[in-house]
């Protein structure tokens, strides 16, 4: 294995680490803040919970974006099968990470804007079910990239 698969491997390895990470983040503050709902500050933990997962989800996405481009010119992949070829597995993967930025972009991060002005304090269920289901969708793609079925 070259110097280079290893290190794209490791660096998309922890960005799919910092992506998942983020369902923690959001479950244990959330819990915490259900503790302190309607006490004084009560609303800085939903901006915490929001900018903690906003975060990770930033770091991992865009780390397992360039990271797995690196790794498709490593290994002689092509993206979707286009000029090139591409197993199975992978491609699933591709889609699978299409449809969580699709997600993101159309949900998480426009339901949360109110956010970035101070605005909001309480994430809509909407936001939380969309970032719950990308996170299912990164596990399902952390199974895929272990597994490699045929």
């Amino acid at each position: 294995m070259s110097a280079a698969k290893v290190i794209l491997l490791t660096l998309h390895i922890i960005s799919a680490g910092a992506w998942v990470s983020q369902f923690f983040v959001e479950v244990a503050i959330e819990r915490f803040a259900r503790t302190m709902k309607g006490q004084p500050g009560a609303h800085l933990l939903a901006i915490a919970e929001g900018r903690a997962a906003s975060l990770l989800g930033q770091i991992g996405g865009i780390g397992i974006l360039i990271t797995g481009f690196g790794l498709l010119g490593v290994d002689r992949y092509a993206f979707l099968g286009i000029g090139g070829h591409t197993p199975l597995w992978l491609m699933i993967k591709q889609v699978i990470y299409i449809i969580a930025m699709v997600i993101v972009f159309a949900v998480v991060i426009r339901g949360t804007r109110g956010f970035a002005t101070g605005q909001a304090t309480e994430i809509p269920s909407t936001v939380v079910l969309a970032s719950r289901l990308v996170n299912v969708l990164v596990l399902v793609n952390i199974v895929l990239a272990v597994w490699k079925p045929l």
